[in-house]
């Protein structure tokens, strides 16, 4: 519990999901609509032949003749003589204006006006505001609203002040079967984001499986160095039991003194291995506090991993039977495997990549329409009343083609997304094959071990009665105290070895479940739909 609490790799895997978890709702931020405003203020000074532009573009008729000689001189790009009859135009109209334009050039001494010194200023003032929607499909949804007010000077149009009011709704869309369609492509960075929240899920729980399974095996470790160091203090014991007695016997002349330099050296080589034995115990314990991360608070109020704690194991050195089917373990890793899972949903990755890189190669060929409706008075109630009645409306309807020459972005990053594809396949291939080498390496390493309990427990009881019988032999002389210690060396060794393949058979199956995918499971850690831990019970895989 305390590996998965306090894990450092696992609290920072458990941020990354938090952020990858943000990154998917920030893509879905595409459909938010979206409202602009503009305010805008325009002051326009120009010379007067921009407006002398506007009267001659209304045409050599009447109306524009009398726009020019209503105003003046500065004004005139029309020359008399070219002022024509139209429809409705009477004869007498055209004389009286026709001399009146005479007039005016006969006045500036030229044959038609062209004074640039007149200054004509436009005035504008306009409040806009728009709302655009993203559409899964690929194209946008607009509808805008605009105020305005125009005033020129000197008055060159009907109505001066004149306000507008204009709404408008418009859309641009792709066509299907070209460049940008389709939610393939408008949902990309959303099916990515998520395809990266997935892989940080399943990276989390490959943390957790490696910090558990390496948790797991150190605690076998310190099982084993617990019980060897027991081990060694019981062949010291021994020794030294062995020791007194050929003192006593020594004393009494039925030993020699060489028995007792023996028990002596061999007291000594016994101390020296309960020394190594218990060094290994603090380095055990100091790597059981820097799995689990024991912490205690520093003078700096922050956490640190407390060196002082000493773990004991609450399990003796024991086996359980641990059936096995290889195919069946196969199976299981191919499927469960956080990794395999992770190069899986890479490829997923890469699939949407290449089917965005191939839309990207296709020309873009994109339709666009608006309808809209105007309002113009000389108040803003007035150019409101104008809008409602929907008499000035206007649309438009088009497409819009465009294809880069010869495309070579778009078709070498097609290529790209290609070779990661074909990438990802092999990764998954090379994953795959790992995983069926640890199942098989699992399961070989579990039979070994198993083996080897059933060797040591027979050389266990066997150097038991071998000592025993050299016992009896000591007793009667018909032994030596090198004999005795040796018998003694042979029993620790058996002892340390079976304790030995009993914690390699604890740990291959660690190591087997593992590999398998399911350690997870065997200890019955199970997450809740926000990846949070909800469940965490020992089992006899280890605590």
């Amino acid at each position: 519990r305390m590996t998965v609490e306090r894990n450092l790799n696992f609290k920072i895997a458990d941020i990354n999901l938090r952020v990858a978890r943000d990154g998917v709702s920030a893509e879905w931020g595409i459909f938010d609509p979206l409202f602009t405003a503009t305010l805008e203020a325009r002051d326009v000074k120009s010379q007067g032949s921009i407006f002398t532009t506007m009267v001659g573009g209304a045409g050599q008729g009447l109306a524009g003749a009398r726009q020019a000689a209503a105003m003046g001189a500065p004004f005139v790009e029309m020359p008399a003589a070219d002022v024509r009859r139209q429809d409705g135009d009477t004869a007498a109209e055209i004389a009286e204006l026709r001399a009146r334009l005479q007039a005016i050039e006969d006045a500036l001494g030229a044959g038609f006006a062209t004074d640039y010194r007149s200054t004509v200023r436009w005035r504008t003032r306009q409040a806009s505001s728009q709302v655009t929607q993203q559409l899964p499909t690929g194209g946008a949804l607009g509808l805008g609203y605009s105020v305005g007010r125009d005033y020129m000077q000197p008055p060159f149009v009907n109505i001066n002040p004149a306000y507008s009011q204009t709404a408008q709704l418009w859309m641009i869309h792709p066509l299907p079967f070209f460049r940008d369609w389709g939610p393939l492509v408008t949902m990309a960075g959303i099916r990515l984001a998520e395809k990266t929240e997935a892989t940080q899920r399943w990276e989390m729980r490959q943390q957790l499986i490696n910090k558990i399974a390496a948790t797991m095996s150190g605690y076998w470790d310190l099982v084993f160095v617990i019980y060897n160091a027991e081990v060694q203090r019981l062949a010291l014991e021994s020794g030294r039991n062995l020791l007194r007695i050929n003192e006593i016997r020594l004393r009494t002349g039925v030993g020699t003194e060489i028995d007792v330099w023996e028990a002596k050296a061999g007291v000594a080589i016994r101390e020296n291995a309960l020394i190594r034995a218990s060094q290994a115990i603090g380095l055990a314990q100091d790597n059981m506090a820097r799995l689990t991360r024991v912490t205690t608070l520093t003078t700096t109020r922050t956490e640190a991993t407390d060196w002082s704690v000493r773990m004991i194991p609450r399990d003796a050195p024991t086996w359980r039977e641990f059936a096995v089917d290889e195919q069946k373990f196969t199976a299981e890793a191919l499927e469960k495997r956080p990794d395999i899972r992770q190069a899986k949903l890479a490829r997923e990755r890469a699939e949407i990549r290449r089917k965005v890189a191939r839309n990207q190669r296709m020309p873009s060929l994109q339709a666009f329409g608006s309808y809209g409706i105007t309002g113009l008075g000389p108040n803003t109630g007035r150019a409101g009343h104008s809008l409602g009645t929907f008499d000035y409306d206007n649309w438009s309807l088009g497409i819009d083609l465009s294809f880069p020459i010869p495309n070579t972005r778009a078709r070498a990053m097609a290529r790209q997304a290609d070779k990661l594809v074909e990438g990802s396949d092999l990764l998954i291939s090379q994953i795959e094959d790992v995983a069926t080498f640890e199942v098989r390496k699992g399961i070989r390493d579990l039979q070994t071990a198993r083996q080897s309990i059933g060797v040591g427990q027979v050389q266990v009881r066997a150097e038991q009665e071998k000592l025993r019988g050299e016992m009896k032999r000591f007793d009667v002389g018909m032994a030596t105290s090198q004999d005795v210690l040796d018998y003694q060396d042979r029993l620790a060794m058996g002892q340390s070895n079976l304790i030995g393949s009993i914690v390699a058979y604890n740990k291959a199956i660690v190591d087997l479940e593992r590999a398998r995918g399911t350690l997870l499971q065997s200890l019955r850690i199970a997450f809740d739909e926000k990846d949070r831990i909800s469940s965490l019970e020992p089992t006899e895989t280890g605590r």
